[in-house]
This record gives C-alpha cells, sequence and structure tokens, in this order.
C-alpha cells in the first residue's frame, strides 16, 4: 500500500513472515508488520518505521496517521523518528562495511549449550543470553555457568534480564555467578531506582535499556556502563547524540526491523561505535526481506551493502 507524505515521502506498508514465532512478553507474533518512508530524492534513500508490538507506545496505524497527516513535524513518535532522521538527516556511511554483532542464544539449557557450541566456533566477540525467565533463580544461574563454559575465553559475555527480578533476586543472581567474566546484564531489576544499590552490593556491572527510553535523567545512574540504544524505541537522530554526549559506550540493538531498519541502525551503529559488536542478530529471524540481496554475518560481522529494496517484494507482501 502506498500514500503519499506531503511532497517529500512516500510510505509503503510491509509484512514479512518470521522465521519462527516471537514470544513478546504476553503477545507472540508470526509477522513484523511496518512502513517503509522513501524520499522524493532517491539518493536519501529508505527509513523503516516499524513499532515493536509490548515494547512501543506507538501502534502501526498511529505511525501512519502521523506521517500521513504531517504530524510527526510537531509531535513525532520514536519510531517514525528514527525512520525520518534516516532520510532527512543521512549521515555519511561507505556504501558497504562490516559491523561486529553479539549472537543472541535463547533457550532451555540443552539449547543454550548447543547454540553457545556454535558460536564458540565462529568469530563473535561477544554473545548475549537471556536471562530472568525461570522461576528458579538457580536455572538461570546454572545456564550461565554453562553458556561460559563452552564459550572461548576471549568472547564476551552479556546478559539481559528485561526487568525480570525483584532486587533480592538479582543480587541471589549475581552472587552466583560472581566468579565468571561477564561484560554486564541488562537490566536487573524491576526498580530501576535499584539498579545503584545493586551495583554497589554485587560489584556487577550493569546496563540500561529500558530506561535509556523512558527516562532523561540518565546522570542518576552513574555506575552503568553502557547504554543500549534501540532506535526504534528511543526516536531520532538528536536524541542519539544526546545519548552519545553522555560519555557513556553505545550499544546499538534492534527489534526485529526489516533489512532497511537493520541497515540504518548498522550504519548509526558504524558512525558512533564502530568496535562494540551491536545487537543486531535478529536478522536471522526474518523468513524474507525486501531487499534484492539479504545481508550475510561472516566471522562475527554484519556485512551490509547499499543494495536497493525490491519492488516485487513490496507488491508481494501486500498491504
Amino acid at each position: 500500500m502506498r500514500v503519499c507524505v506531503g511532497v517529500a515521502h512516500q510510505l509503503f506498508r510491509y509484512r514479512i513472515p518470521l522465521a519462527r514465532p516471537l514470544s513478546l512478553g504476553a503477545t507472540t507474533i508470526s509477522v513484523r508488520e511496518g512502513v517503509l518512508i522513501r524520499h522524493a530524492d532517491p539518493d536519501q534513500g529508505w527509513g523503516d518505521a516499524s513499532p515493536l508490538p509490548g515494547f512501543s507506545r506507538e501502534t502501526l496505524d498511529q505511525v501512519i496517521e502521523s506521517l500521513k497527516n504531517d504530524a510527526h513535524r510537531e509531535t513525532p513518535c520514536p519510531s517514525a523518528a528514527f525512520s525520518l532522521s534516516c532520510i532527512d538527516h543521512p549521515i555519511e556511511f561507505p556504501d558497504e562495511f562490516e559491523l561486529p554483532i553479539n549472537a543472541l542464544v535463547i533457550g532451555n539449557i540443552d539449547e543454550v549449550i548447543q547454540q553457545g557450541q556454535q558460536v564458540a566456533e565462529q568469530g563473535y566477540q561477544s554473545v548475549k543470553l537471556k536471562v530472568g525467565r525461570s522461576s528458579k533463580i538457580q536455572d538461570d544461574i546454572t545456564k550461565v555457568k554453562e553458556l561460559r563454559r563452552v564459550l572461548r575465553s576471549d568472547q564476551g559475555l552479556r546478559l539481559d534480564a528485561n526487568r525480570g527480578w525483584t532486587l533480592q533476586q538479582a543480587i541471589e543472581f549475581a552472587q552466583g555467578i560472581a566468579d565468571l567474566d561477564i561484560e554486564y546484564i541488562e537490566e536487573p531489576i524491576d526498580c530501576p531506582s535499584e539498579l545503584e544499590r545493586f551495583a554497589e552490593v554485587t560489584q556487577t556491572p550493569y546496563a540500561l535499556d529500558e530506561t535509556v527510553v523512558e527516562s532523561d535523567e540518565l546522570d542518576a545512574y552513574p555506575s552503568a556502563v553502557a547504554f543500549v540504544v534501540k532506535p526504534t524505541l528511543v526516536g531520532g537522530l538528536e536524541r542519539v547524540k544526546s545519548l552519545a554526549s553522555a560519555g557513556r559506550p553505545l550499544v546499538f540493538s534492534s527489534c526485529f526491523e526489516s533489512g532497511i531498519g537493520i541497515r540504518n541502525i548498522a550504519r548509526w551503529a558504524n558512525h558512533f561505535s564502530p568496535d562494540i559488536p551491536a545487537g543486531l542478530d535478529t536478522y536471522q529471524w526474518l523468513q524474507s526481506d525486501l531487499l534484492h540481496r539479504c545481508f550475510e554475518v561472516e566471522s562475527g560481522c554484519l556485512r551490509i551493502h547499499s543494495g536497493d529494496v525490491d519492488p516485487s517484494a513490496l507488491e508481494a507482501i501486500g498491504p
């Protein structure tokens, strides 16, 4: 479906099937929906506005209405602001480049060990594991220990709890893995105001993720070792520049966008944090893409190219 946006932009709604169902809290999706935005000047490229169900504050219909009515100029929603920044204020970038990414490991203990053994044989610098989903803290502790055991010693380990624990539960978990080398754990506590207490008690490095989306008062978290930046959720280029000015490492990450969205995030990551592995392994979840040529992962790096959008793919997926 195509609609004109003023005289400068066009919108193309898309649906991409996922390779397997994706659980997003209480929601499970099997397709990824979004809107491609094309500038009237073909050299300005494409943007991707694809709010993530269960995480974005806006819906896809709200994004479309905002863009159609030019309302984004006054009150931009984050996913629209991200996509418009990519075409209205493009960053200088090479046509092709490689960006280090972290491998994403999800599953039960057997699946984690199997996936860990596979990524240990590949060139990934960092591996990310989801925790905080089990009712038993010890299950997560065992999972982390087993993954650390099968990974190479030079591979970093990142953990993501998605605010899954109370302070006491997070302390119990951190004490259980105190002898392991990890890069950080993202948002271990359901109450962000207790993160500094967590760091003080456990000496475990933590990173901000959800808090980056929700708060502008990030100086309240001096122990945070990194900010996880998901442009679909945090918004446009000015917001990212503001985060970069804080002096913390930025770990760019995706929200299961199309290849267009992944490419734009990779370009920003290559500009702001070229040596920090980005969280772009979600690209493997797409069963197909909107580009003529899909991206490839080689030696732990995502190989980005400036290939064109496939018009037939847009027509095939329909409105």
